[in-house]
């Protein structure tokens, strides 16, 4: 009965805060009564400390000390099964039905194990007054109460049987199952739970990958439309004018482009809908998994749970690839080299002054007028044996290989992305390699690689229609290994061939490097057309005269200025103008540039951007600079060099989700070596494979780790610092330190890191252990590269350094807490002293802190002077979170008063903090601050050990107070040092 009379007493257990039964009831000076969590959670956001119920303030945060008196009753009343709000209400849709009631029903409050039925409020009560009904089990209301019962003893199940994998009762242990491994059902589930976690997660992680596809899909329909409707319009304009003569060459050409169409979107529609299939598959699984977890019945869960942790089969839809590009450029090219075909056609329209301009404007093969029968002989030689030299690439097996083999120039040529670039107008401050990566990464990340304007390679000496002045002398620059001396061979082989350059009658090439070899002591000078002669020695210096009179019929190229040994005088006394006049050689060059030598003629020029200063700039009519490959070209360049689309495919895949190796894609040279690897690794039987391809192609004689360690030191330290790092140099660095698997400490301090260079060094940061990039000057968009080293599955960062001139603001530490906040992650010691940051970051430090991810044990924020009071309430609020394991916490000169060590002194009260070490040094706490923290010092909860407070403005009474306090400490068995 006394049981039954708690029901009338409700109120009195209640919760103001919370308004349900207290949990873990303590007691305030005022009388109040409060669950524990509520009345810490509601002080820990206010700066004052009163009763929620009556108001009544308190100077200092009281104690909480639980009411054990309190806390049985509550217990007690739990157990009668009462609830706060014993008020009757029907059963709903879904809920469990009183099976005493009679006709409408009220919702269940209590199900009986013994009885096998579910009671309301009012039928329940013979469970608790009479004594007969007393020792039944009850639970909370349960539709499926057969199941929770034996089959064989009708015993409630509570036991898990791992040998038979089966739930059970108490009888069955000692029973049938004697001597078998068991286990409570609630312990098995905890470990079946983290296993289903793991499929969860996969179910997931598939789920996102297939949306992410989808989107990718839709996105590549739409480039399709788009870029077939653009292909069309450009050939509509190209036909507009010609429409009479080449109506069935468009119709085709649409046909065709067309059905590329059709096989292309029913290719991508193909895709799109297995990916549905498996999105809603998928969807449904993650639907049930997330019911398994929040259902808390241990029965029902373990008898699905082998069921729903089997992953269903992952389908192959996530490696299908759609094409987008519609390009068909080449196709127009050729247009132009129907001519001749189409005049035959359409005589009576070439009559007209209106036709025979436009035949000039699209026609790019203006050929020269060679009237002269002995001249053109000679040209058509000329073209021969230019045609014969350019025709084949020379191409290695392999890098390292000193053995070539002759591959044919189309199958292997891929157009490069070349745009005008002034250098006029840029001062260059950069290496050359981390400007055009800054340059590939800026077109990628805005999307701007399809809209910048692109300077084709036949496009070269066009006149502008707005120009007045021809285009003579052309500047064309790039870094190393990025197709200048391909593209040249181009220019020569289509010159050859008859399809671009054909209002040259002759081209000559000439290579600096071997131009280096004609200055010196034994011919210390040459006229123009002996130099012509001994290169290309069918031209006699009789014909050679009679050529060089039609200036504007010439090209010279000159390959690779970067290479010339000699310096460069365009001063006007070291000209000349007579091609017969022997001089310097390099006098020749300059000559012809500052069009002095055969006025009228056309120079290409093409130079590494540092050699560029060495140029007349005013002379040059046009610069371009080459920027390599864009995606596309890359892909392109994979087909040609394997033959074959599926695996030129599945090689482009591999490279493009290699972080080191997709970073220098860009570069020509690179792409050749990374396929001839490759291309190794594919043909390579499976067993017979190496770790060839863990390692960047610059570095594939380098496959000893053992040796890559022994040249680190044994200590596995390296120190790069106040050093210039290119690109090249962060992908090297980055794969060593991956060969290495672990390095003990890398120290890049005061050496100059961009956001590429920290992506690109990425793998090998993961690496290390202890990390130093002091005064790198660190950008917001590092800090979210350094978030990704951070949260790396396989992150072996504990101590990273970030201290003095790294500009990454707050919102760069915002995007470094959410590495911070990553379960990967293992940082357990952080520097971010004179950062310049402000109390804004704070928020982000502190959900780091009360992370349960976290381990971070030292923080270092010392000289962030605008750190200031609201800074240090809001990491207050971190260090008193159960979750917190920081011992150490440097706010050396933070710009700190009096006002923030209320909530500090909070934190050395709290339960929860761990801190050891507090340094206040240089700031202005004074004595009401020194006051406040003595009060947090003295409790029990202080684990604090060293506390800095140098040049804080505290009064020597004020010190003597703290060493009173340091005194009774040390007498109560605590050692503290209070440092003043």
């Amino acid at each position: 009965m006394a049981e039954a009379q708690l029901c009338g007493l409700q109120d009195e257990f209640t919760c103001s805060l919370c308004l349900d039964t207290l949990t873990d009831p303590v007691s305030i000076p005022c009388g109040h009564n409060f669950c524990l969590k509520c009345l810490t959670d509601c002080w820990d956001q206010s700066q004052e400390f009163s009763c929620p119920q009556c108001r009544e303030m308190f100077n200092l945060r009281p104690p909480l000390r639980r009411n054990t008196v309190l806390n049985e009753i509550v217990e007690k009343l739990k157990k009668t099964g009462l609830s706060s709000s014993p008020s009757q209400k029907y059963a709903g849709p879904g809920e469990v039905e009183c099976d005493a009631c009679t006709g409408k029903k009220f919702r269940a409050v209590k199900s009986c194990l013994t009885c096998l039925a579910s009671f309301c409020q009012t039928h329940l009560q013979p469970h608790y007054e009479g004594d007969a009904l007393t020792h039944h089990k009850l639970t909370d209301p349960d539709g499926n109460l057969k199941e929770k019962l034996c089959a064989k003893h009708q015993k409630s199940l509570e036991i898990f049987c791992k040998t038979d994998d089966l739930c059970i009762c108490m009888m069955c242990v000692v029973t049938g199952h004697k001597g078998h491994e068991t286990v409570e059902l609630e312990t098995e589930r905890e470990g079946k739970e983290k296993q289903l976690g793991a499929t969860w997660r996969e179910i997931r992680r598939r789920l996102e990958e297939r949306e992410k596809k989808m989107k990718e899909m839709r996105n590549v329909v739409e480039q399709i439309k788009i870029s077939v409707e653009k292909e069309v319009k450009e050939n509509e304009k190209c036909f507009t004018d010609l429409i009479h003569c080449i109506e069935e060459a468009q119709k085709n050409l649409f046909e065709r482009i067309r059905e590329q169409e059709k096989r292309e979107i029913e290719k991508a529609e193909g895709v799109m809908e297995r990916l549905e299939k498996e999105i809603e598959e998928l969807k449904k699984r993650d639907t049930e998994l997330k019911e398994m977890f929040d259902n808390k019945d241990h029965v029902h869960f373990m008898q699905t749970f082998s069921s729903r942790c089997v992953l269903p089969a992952d389908g192959v839809s996530l490696s299908f690839t759609v094409s987008a590009d519609f390009s068909f450029e080449d196709l127009r090219n050729e247009l132009s080299c129907l001519k001749k075909s189409l005049e035959k056609i359409i005589q009576w329209d070439i009559q007209t002054s209106s036709g025979k301009k436009l035949l000039e404007v699209i026609d790019t093969r203006n050929e020269p007028t060679v009237s002269d029968p002995r001249a053109k002989d000679l040209h058509e030689t000329h073209r021969q044996a230019v045609s014969e030299s350019t025709r084949t690439l020379g191409a290695q097996a392999s890098p390292g290989d000193p053995h070539t083999t002759a591959v044919g120039f189309e199958t292997r040529y891929t157009e490069l992305v070349a745009v005008e670039h002034d250098p006029r107008n840029h001062k260059e401050t950069e290496h050359e390699l981390m400007k055009t990566v800054r340059i590939h990464e800026e077109l990628m990340e805005e999307g701007a690689a399809e809209k910048c304007e692109r300077i084709r390679i036949e496009q070269l000496f066009k006149k502008s229609p707005v120009s007045v002045n021809p285009v003579n002398i052309i500047v064309v620059s790039g870094m190393a290994g990025i197709g200048k001396t391909t593209m040249v061979q181009k220019i020569m082989y289509d010159w050859a061939r008859g399809t671009e350059y054909q209002r040259f009658a002759f081209v000559f090439l000439f290579k600096f490097r071997e131009l280096n070899l004609l200055d010196n002591e034994n011919e210390p000078q040459m006229s123009l057309t002996k130099l012509i002669e001994r290169h290309y020695k069918y031209l006699s210096n009789e014909r050679l005269k009679e050529i060089l009179q039609k200036t504007e019929t010439l090209l010279f190229i000159f390959d690779g200025l970067d290479e010339y040994k000699h310096k460069l005088d365009f001063t006007q006394s070291q000209l000349c103008s007579n091609p017969d006049v022997e001089v310097p050689v390099h006098i020749l060059f300059t000559s012809l540039v500052r069009r002095t030598l055969l006025k009228g003629c056309s120079v290409l020029i093409t130079s590494r951007p540092a050699a560029l200063e060495a140029v007349d700039m005013e002379r040059v009519d046009q610069f371009v600079e080459i920027l390599g490959f864009f995606p596309e070209q890359r892909l392109m360049y994979c087909k040609k060099f394997f033959g074959d689309t599926a695996l030129a495919a599945y090689a482009f895949q591999y490279v493009k989700e290699n972080t080191i190796l997709n970073s220098m894609c860009f570069i020509p040279s690179y792409c050749w070596m990374i396929c001839s690897l490759l291309r190794s690794h594919f043909m390579t039987p499976e067993n017979a494979k190496s770790e060839a391809l863990q390692v960047s192609p610059w570095l594939c004689v380098t496959q000893n780790k053992e040796l890559i360690r022994d040249t680190i030191g044994k200590d596995l330290k390296m120190n790069f610092s106040s050093m210039t790092l290119s690109a090249v140099d962060c992908a090297v660095l980055a794969t060593v330190i991956s060969c290495c698997g672990e390095l003990k400490e890398l120290d890049l301090s005061e050496t100059p890191l961009t956001p590429e260079s920290i992506k690109i060094l990425e793998p090998g940061l993961s690496c290390c252990n202890v990390v130093r990039l002091v005064s790198c000057g660190l950008t917001i968009r590092c800090c979210s590269a350094l978030s990704s080293v951070l949260s790396a599955p396989n992150s072996q960062l504990t101590d990273l350094r970030l201290s003095y001139n790294n500009n990454m603001e707050d919102s760069g530490v915002e995007q470094l807490c959410e590495g911070l906040r990553s379960p990967n992650c293992k940082l357990e010691t952080l520097w971010l002293d004179s950062c310049s940051l402000t109390s804004a970051c704070c928020s982000a430090l502190s959900s780091v802190l009360s992370s349960p991810n976290s381990r971070l044990t030292y923080l270092n924020l010392d000289e962030n002077n605008n750190l200031g009071d609201s800074g240090a309430r809001q990491l207050s609020e971190g260090l008193r979170s159960d979750n917190c394991k920081l011992k150490e916490l440097w706010l050396w000169s933070c710009g700190l008063t009096s006002a923030c060590c209320s909530a500090l002194s909070s934190v050395l009260l709290s339960p929860n903090s761990r801190l050891t070490v507090l340094v206040l040094n240089d700031n202005k706490l004074k004595d009401s601050g020194a006051r406040q923290l003595s009060e947090g010092l003295r409790s029990h909860n202080c684990k604090l050990e060293t506390l800095g407070l140098q040049n804080n403005e505290i009064s020597e009474s004020e010190e003597s107070n703290l060493r009173s306090v340091e005194e009774e400490l040390r007498r109560s068995g605590r050692q503290l040092t209070i440092i003043t």
